[in-house]
C-alpha cells in the first residue's frame, strides 16, 4: 500500500479533516492529493509529461513540485 492508497483510506473513513485540524497532519498533505488526483486524471488521456505539464499549470506550481508530489505519493 503507498501513501495515496493509505491517505484515501483515511480520507474515506473520515479522518483526514481530524488529523489535519488536529495539527496530527500537515495542511500541505490535502493539497498534495488534489493535485496528484488531477494528475492522474489527466495521466488517461496524456503522457506523463504532459499529465505533469497540464497539472502544474493548472495549479501554478512547478513541474518540479509535481514530480516530487507523484514520488511522494507513489511510496
Amino acid at each position: 500500500m503507498n501513501r495515496y492508497e493509505l491517505l484515501m483510506r483515511v480520507k474515506k473513513d473520515g479522518h483526514l479533516a481530524m488529523l489535519i485540524a488536529s495539527g496530527c497532519m500537515s495542511f500541505s498533505v490535502s493539497n498534495w492529493l488534489t493535485l496528484y488526483e488531477y494528475y492522474l486524471d489527466q495521466l488517461t488521456t496524456h503522457k506523463k509529461s504532459h499529465a505533469v505539464n497540464m497539472t502544474s499549470l493548472k495549479f501554478d506550481v512547478s513541474e518540479r513540485t509535481i514530480y516530487k508530489v507523484i514520488t511522494f505519493l507513489e511510496n
